[in-house]
């Protein structure tokens, strides 16, 4: 009945070893996966912007500034007409074209008293083509001048501003997304280290399991041996003695020459190992 109870047991455990085994490798594979997992995290992790986005977002402010600074103060010369006195000379000039139709002229003074550039009947300049009513012959002439204005950048500058404003995005995109890749981070390796203590606790488990299992075979084969030695001095009895002998007859001798083998007490176990 012993011997059954221990076999029994033995089974339970291997059993349990079965199990244990099981869950070991499954925890196995679980950390393989979150370690591939938090490596592919790491290689997006480096192809990330990595400074501080403080320093990244004031470069471009400065950019911008010496840009726009640029932009503002560029200039452009160009040729402007300007209507000047000239106090020594008659000039017969358009208003509406802005030429001088006939620089120096004195046809004023003449017996026609009128320019030359202008027939009897015709109704336009014969240089500009413009109304005769348009031009006018006084001491003043258009004069042409070459003149510095500020350049008008002004989509120039909306164009920087944009892309200015693209950048800080990318930025902004670019670093939201490298805290999201923390938290991913940090939060696979928090349930990887749960696995980690799982497995080191039933690899711990599994140990005890097999030591308990080899403690029951040695004393599985400690109860066969002793059956077999038993069972072979029986026969020996039986077949020696008188078969009037009782069943204790034969083991009660056996019991004690075992006891005394082992050095122990022999009327505090007699009773436990005839049971």
């Amino acid at each position: 009945m012993k011997l059954n109870t221990f076999f029994q047991n033995l089974i339970k455990e291997q059993s349990k070893l079965h199990e244990k085994e099981k869950t070991i490798i499954e925890l196995s594979l679980k950390i393989k996966y979150i370690e591939i997992n938090i490596k592919k995290l790491g290689n997006k992790y480096r192809n990330l912007c990595t400074d501080k986005l403080e320093l990244k977002i004031e470069e471009l402010n400065n950019k911008l500034n010496e840009k726009l600074n640029t932009l503002n103060n560029e200039t452009i010369s160009e040729y402007k007409l300007n209507l000047e006195y000239d106090g020594y000379f008659m000039h017969n000039h358009c208003d509406s074209c802005q030429r001088n139709c006939h620089n120096y002229c004195d046809c004023f003074g003449s017996s026609l008293g009128r320019c030359k550039y202008f027939s009897f009947y015709s109704q336009s300049c014969e240089n500009c083509g413009c109304l005769k009513e348009k031009h006018k012959i006084d001491h003043y002439h258009y004069v042409k001048k070459l003149e510095n204005k500020k350049k008008d950048n002004s989509q120039l500058i909306q164009e920087e501003k944009n892309r200015i404003e693209r950048e800080k995005k990318r930025i902004y995109d670019e670093t939201n997304r490298k805290n999201s890749l923390d938290r991913q981070i940090n939060e696979l390796n928090y349930n990887k280290n749960i696995l980690i203590k799982e497995k080191e606790k039933n690899i711990k488990e599994k140990n005890e399991i097999k030591k308990k299992i080899d403690n029951i075979k040695k004393q599985m084969i400690f109860i066969i041996i002793k059956l077999k030695k038993m069972s072979e001095t029986l026969v020996n009895i039986a077949n020696n003695k008188n078969h009037l002998m009782t069943e204790n007859d034969y083991i009660d001798p056996l019991l004690l020459n075992e006891i005394g083998k082992m050095g122990l007490n022999k009327e505090e176990l007699m009773k436990e190992l005839k049971d």
